[in-house]
């Protein structure tokens, strides 16, 4: 049997511990800071209308018309889509995106109202907010 004394344990187990430590410091300095697009979201909520819809010299003031069954894309800043939707029976559309600018865009179809968008699609989404943007459409009517 060994009686030689004992005095390197103490010192292994503070050891271990320093290690230990070391390892939990790297872990938790590797963590991520950000909220990916897995974290809270936004929602943007929008309405596609498509005007004028009578002539100027029209007395009465003519209202804008709702675009329908029309595809919304939004993108990141950089060109990425990120979503689509359609829009329903009022021209109405809803999605939720993570915080960020984004450029919506509504799908200009031939045959269809609507020539060219007017209005910027710009948006910035925040955790937790609804925002509300809406996007006309030029008619061409004159």
């Amino acid at each position: 049997m060994d009686t030689r004394p004992t005095t390197r344990r103490p010192y292994r187990l503070a050891f271990a511990y320093l290690i230990a430590g070391g390892i939990m410091f790297l872990l938790t300095a590797c963590a991520p800071t950000s909220i990916g697009p897995g974290g809270p979201q936004g929602t943007l909520t929008g309405d596609v209308v498509a005007g004028p819809t009578c002539p100027v010299q029209h007395e009465t003031p003519c209202p804008q018309a709702h675009v329908t069954n029309r595809q919304v894309t939004i993108r990141n800043l950089d060109g990425a889509v990120v979503a689509t939707t359609t829009t329903d029976a009022q021209g109405h559309f809803s999605v939720s995106l993570s915080p960020g600018t984004y450029d919506v865009q509504v799908a200009i179809v031939p045959g269809q109202i609507g020539l060219h968008q007017t209005t910027s699609g710009r948006v910035t989404i925040v955790a937790g907010q609804t925002t509300q943007i809406q996007i006309v459409l030029d008619t061409g009517i004159r």
